[in-house]
């Protein structure tokens, strides 16, 4: 996950693509615990991207964005096909372990034993309704992902902002 000396090697890598000699100093300790976790290597991608598509500074919430995709999600036809392998292989009685957290949510919500159990003539229907709950599961991890939980230190810093002094 980005440390601070690495979000800040990205944050000078974009300062000094957008020409910015006045950033402050405190901005890479500001942004760092955004991308706390959020591999290194995803975020100087993510600002190579930008920097290739966007005329403008971009804002934590667009790195984040770049930083954090499905790619690495199985597709609803790749989760299906290792759900039928696990039928397979660990049968009606077994407890399978998914590649992906969304595939095993999806399970989850239909049932194990019903998937085991599913008749052949029914498979079609069965897939199509996989696909649904599959789909909606990796949707909110990426969703989840991209904006991620806030920081202890960020959230003080957040609190209070907004309020009226009395």
């Amino acid at each position: 996950m980005a440390t601070l000396d690495e979000v800040t090697a990205a944050v000078g890598q974009l300062a000094i693509i957008y020409s910015k000699q006045n950033i402050d100093p405190a901005l890479p300790e500001a942004w760092a615990p955004l991308f706390d976790d959020v591999p290194a290597e995803d975020l100087f991608r993510a600002a190579a991207e930008h920097a290739r598509e966007s005329r403008f500074w971009p804002a934590p919430s667009e790195l984040r964005s770049r930083a954090i995709r499905p790619d690495n999600m199985p597709s609803a036809e790749e989760a299906w096909l290792e759900v039928k392998e696990k039928i397979r292989r660990v049968g009606y009685y077994g407890e399978p372990v998914f590649s992906h957290d969304a595939t095993a949510d999806a399970v989850a919500a239909m049932g194990w034993q019903d998937l085991c159990s599913m008749e052949v003539g029914n498979q079609a229907a069965e897939r199509a309704h996989f696909f649904r709950v599959h789909g909606s599961f990796r949707e909110k991890r990426v969703q989840a992902a991209q904006i991620g939980t806030v920081a202890p230190t960020v959230a003080g810093l957040i609190e209070g902002v907004g309020e009226m002094p009395e």
